[in-house]
């Protein structure tokens, strides 16, 4: 069974998968150059200006795909604002948000190339009739310090409004907590993971269960500390009625 077969089983089951992307199924995740630049691009996050919190303690930058399965095409989008409603985002949802993209370096990076289209295979086979899918891809850095806790997300227990959600790992550098729960609709734990291993693949049928994150802290209250991932959600666009 391919690392994608385990990871369609694992969400056909119980409509979440936590998966370990070997080099079997994702080569370039393992190429010296391509994932170091990979993940040294999260050093070039700016400040998120938009926190209903005021916290200052989230980077992140922004980019909005397309992907059609008939032309098997990927391209940005030119509408790169990002909206949630207030039902799935109390803190910040409500209002257009405008962050800094991918830089040109990310987008062609063959490590995350791998990972967009592992993504694209994954909600293909688990929902085969879509013929566009919206995609919104966010790299996010969560710092904490002695002054401020890191809250991976600040909105609490929640769905963001989509069919799938997808959550890299990228790296923890002097952090304890950011664990993962994920939740059924009548609020029983389904799952408890902490996140350690770069390269892990967390997916969430968002039409199904719910997901938080706990806060994260600084293991040496004087060292930096920050916890790095990158989150691609999947929406299945709207289809066009004949005029």
């Amino acid at each position: 069974m391919t690392c994608l077969d385990q990871i369609v089983s694992q969400v056909r089951q119980r409509h979440f998968a936590v998966q370990p992307l070997s080099a079997d199924c994702a080569a370039s995740l393992y190429q010296a150059n391509d994932w170091q630049q990979f993940r040294r691009s999260w050093d070039h996050l700016l400040p998120d200006q938009y926190m209903g919190d005021r916290g200052r303690y989230r980077a992140r930058r922004y980019q909005v795909f397309e992907y059609s399965t008939e032309s098997q095409s990927l391209t940005i989008n030119p509408d790169q604002r990002h909206y949630q409603a207030r039902d799935y985002n109390r803190l910040n949802g409500g209002i257009y948000r405008v962050y800094e993209p991918f830089t040109h370096e990310t987008l062609i990076n063959r490590a995350f190339l791998t990972i967009q289209r592992l993504t694209i295979a994954t909600a293909r086979r688990l929902k085969p009739g879509v013929k566009q899918w919206h995609i919104e891809a966010h790299q996010f850095r969560i710092y904490a310090s002695g002054e401020e806790v890191g809250r991976p997300v600040p909105e609490g227990l929640h769905k963001d409004g989509v069919d799938f959600v997808f959550v890299f790992f990228v790296q923890r550098v002097n952090v304890r907590g950011g664990v993962s729960k994920i939740y059924s609709e009548d609020s029983q734990i389904l799952a408890t993971h902490q996140m350690r291993s770069s390269r892990e693949l967390m997916v969430i049928d968002d039409r199904e269960l719910w997901h938080h994150v706990t806060p994260i802290y600084p293991c040496i209250s004087r060292q930096q500390a920050y916890r790095d991932v990158l989150v691609l959600t999947f929406k299945a666009a709207p289809e066009q009625k004949a005029a």
